[in-house]
């Protein structure tokens, strides 16, 4: 009985030396395969980004061909003289500020090929305040 103990006791840890290096290599092979699909979603998650950044660029390179960095100083002047329906009338505009003046405010120059009846500003009634200027 003592040989057939014996006998069992090597048997059983011969099988566990087998069978526990195996067991490990299994989940090693299941932490490969979830790493590797974490890399795959992340290269996509980098590819669309790269994508979002072309188109981003090639927006960004339009609007700089579009302004050609330099403004133009404004202020609103009284005494501007109109005629409507025949009868003389005095008025404010906007105009480019008189040097030594403090300008109201500044237009950009833009490039004529980039605005068209699409981009203007359109009032539909006197008085309105547009930009922080008031226009009549």
């Amino acid at each position: 009985m003592k040989k057939s103990t014996a006998a069992l006791l090597l048997a059983v840890f011969a099988a566990i030396a087998i069978v526990a290096p195996v067991a490990q290599g299994t989940g090693g092979a299941d932490r490969i395969k979830a790493l590797e699909s974490k890399v795959k979603a992340l290269q996509t998650r980098v590819a669309s980004l790269e994508a979002g950044t072309a188109s981003t660029r090639t927006e960004l390179t339009s609007l700089t061909g579009c302004m050609r960095y330099r403004v133009l100083p404004i202020s609103q002047y009284d005494g501007y003289v109109y005629t409507a329906n025949g009868q003389p009338g005095v008025t404010t505009a906007l105009d480019i500020t008189e040097t030594g003046q403090t300008p109201g405010a500044y237009a950009a120059i833009v490039n004529p090929t980039c605005v068209g009846a699409h981009s203007a500003l359109r009032l539909s009634s006197r008085g309105h305040t547009a930009a922080g200027l008031h226009l009549r």
